[in-house]
């Protein structure tokens, strides 16, 4: 592949959050039909950061993405379990990084992966008590620290 590494934070491999019946079956039909035709998350912040001072001072919350497509929330919600059949096949040297009490994705998916990955440099990082979006919780600094110590090993 040519890659140097993958860094990935709370893969999609097991959802912990699944949206209301109507919604996935709603995806369900037009995924094939209208890939491309959206629906609002309707995930509140709560669910992605406990640090709401955090959230609310970003300088335009709409580049925060509230829609997701038909067809990416039925690859969320049906693609996990073979990608971790896969998972023996991936041969980049990988960091996995997830929040512990994620409530959207579920870290067991993360571990999971980590356990079967077929590469022989992997790291799993579970940071305890942090949410979805690490990248945005109260210790984001020594999430992000961790990331670029890893990266900066594999330039």
């Amino acid at each position: 592949l040519g890659l140097h590494g993958v860094l990935v934070n709370a893969p999609a491999l097991r959802m912990a959050y699944l949206p209301p019946a109507w919604k996935i079956l709603l995806a369900k039909v037009f995924s094939r039909l209208l890939p491309g035709l959206t629906q609002k998350t309707d995930l509140p912040d709560k669910m992605l950061s406990s640090d709401h001072t955090f959230l609310a001072s970003l300088p335009d919350s709409s580049l925060r993405h509230t829609f997701m497509s038909t067809r990416l929330g039925m690859e969320m919600l049906t693609r996990g379990d073979r990608l971790l059949r896969l998972a023996g096949h991936f041969p980049c040297p990988l960091l996995i990084t997830h929040g512990g009490a994620d409530p959207v994705i579920d870290p067991t998916g993360s571990h999971a992966f980590h356990d079967a990955c077929g590469a022989a440099d992997k790291t799993l990082v579970i940071f305890p008590g942090l949410l979805h979006e690490t990248h945005n919780e109260f210790s984001r600094d020594a999430v992000i620290a961790r990331w670029v110590q890893w990266l900066a090993t594999r330039a």
